[in-house]
C-alpha cells in the first residue's frame, strides 16, 4: 500500500484489499484461504460480528481471491420479498468479467422473515459460477434454514498487540512518526476496549490531526451531550438522563459512557459522596463489552440504576 499522506478518510483509505493486507481474525482468514485454495468455494458464506469488524472488508478480499464479479447490496435500503426475489435473479446468469459472480449482502439481518425465504431457493439451485456472501451483526436473525446452508465464521475485535500494530501502520499511512504519545494512545484503545478496526483508524486518524490520546477516542469531545448526560446522572436525575440520551446515536453510548466516568472520577475528589461515585463508576466499568457492542440500551439501563438503585440506596444512608 501506497505509504503517504492522504485526504480520504483513513478508514476506507486504509481498507485492506487482499487478505495479505488483513490484521486480525488470523484463525478465520487461515480457514477460508486454506477452503479457497483446495478448490472448495462454498455456495453460501455467512460473516458475523460486531460492527466495524471487517465483515464486508473480508467479503471483498473472498470475491478479490476468487477473480470475482462484485455485485455488493445492502439490505437495509429494501427490506422485502421482491427486492430478494430481484437479488436472486441476478444471481442465475453467469458473471461478465472473472470466474465468479460474488453477491454480497450487507446487514443480511434487515431482510424480512419472508424475503430471506425467498432467497433460499437461489442459494440451493446456485449455479457453480455465484457466491454468496450475507454480512451480519445479528446472525441470529438470519432464517434457520438460510443459516443451514451457509459455512459460517465469526469476526472479533483485535487483539492488544493487533490493535498496535494497526495504529502504527495507519500513522505511517499518514505520513507521520510514532512517538512515546502514540503508546498512550494506544493503551486507551486497549483499556477502552476500542477493538473494532474501522474504530480504530477513525480515532487514529483524529489523534494524528492533533486530538489528545482520550479525546480522539471519544470522538465527540465537542459534543455538550455527553456532559450534559454525565451532569445529569451525577444529579441522580434519571429523567434528563433519558431525554438526553432520546436524542443519542447508538455509535455515540460509548462515548458517552467514557465522559460519564471521567466526570464520576473527577467527582470522586471534589464532593462528599464518595461511595456513590465509586459504585457509578464500577456500573460504569464492569464487565464492559466491546465498542461496537456497547450501545444505548446498555448504556441506558447501567444509568438507570445509577440515578435510581445507588441513588436510593445513598439517600436512605444520609437519612440514618
Amino acid at each position: 500500500m501506497n505509504e503517504k499522506q492522504t485526504n480520504r478518510n483513513l478508514a476506507v483509505d486504509f481498507r485492506p484489499r487482499s487478505f495479505d493486507e488483513c490484521i486480525g481474525s488470523t484463525g478465520t482468514i487461515d480457514q477460508i484461504r486454506s477452503q479457497l485454495g483446495e478448490c472448495r468455494v462454498p455456495t453460501a458464506i455467512l460473516l458475523s460480528g460486531p460492527t466495524g469488524t471487517g465483515k464486508t472488508t473480508l467479503a471483498r478480499c473472498i470475491a478479490t481471491a476468487l477473480d470475482g464479479e462484485l455485485d455488493e447490496t445492502n439490505a437495509a435500503d429494501d427490506t422485502g420479498v421482491d427486492a430478494a426475489r430481484a437479488l436472486g435473479e441476478k444471481a442465475q446468469y453467469r458473471p461478465l468479467l472473472g470466474k465468479y459472480k460474488v453477491i454480497i449482502l450487507d446487514e443480511a439481518h434487515q431482510l424480512t422473515k419472508a424475503a430471506q425465504s425467498a432467497l433460499l431457493k437461489h442459494v440451493e439451485e446456485a449455479p457453480p459460477t455465484s457466491i454468496w456472501i450475507f454480512c451480519t451483526t445479528e446472525p441470529s436473525k438470519i432464517i434457520p434454514t438460510l443459516r443451514g446452508r451457509c459455512i459460517s465464521y465469526s469476526l472479533t475485535g483485535l487483539s492488544p498487540a493487533d490493535v498496535g500494530t494497526l495504529v502504527h501502520r495507519g500513522i505511517n499511512h499518514l505520513g507521520k512518526k510514532s512517538d512515546d504519545k502514540t503508546e498512550e494512545f494506544i493503551q486507551n484503545l486497549v483499556r477502552e476496549n476500542v477493538t473494532a478496526p474501522r474504530a480504530i483508524l477513525m480515532a487514529t486518524e483524529r489523534f494524528v490531526g492533533g486530538m489528545d490520546p482520550l479525546g480522539a477516542i471519544l470522538g465527540t469531545q465537542d459534543s455538550p451531550t455527553a456532559f450534559e448526560v454525565a451532569k445529569a446522572a451525577h444529579r441522580k436525575d434519571w429523567n434528563v438522563v433519558r431525554s438526553l440520551l432520546a436524542a443519542a446515536t447508538n455509535e455515540e453510548a460509548m462515548s458517552i459512557r467514557i465522559v460519564c466516568v471521567s466526570y464520576f472520577k473527577s467527582a470522586l475528589l471534589k464532593d462528599n459522596s464518595p461511595d456513590f461515585n465509586r459504585q457509578a463508576i464500577l456500573q460504569l466499568t464492569e464487565s464492559i463489552p466491546t465498542i461496537d457492542a456497547f450501545g444505548l440500551g446498555e448504556l441506558s439501563a447501567r444509568l438507570w440504576n445509577i440515578c435510581n438503585c445507588l441513588g436510593r440506596a445513598e439517600r436512605n444512608d444520609n437519612r440514618r
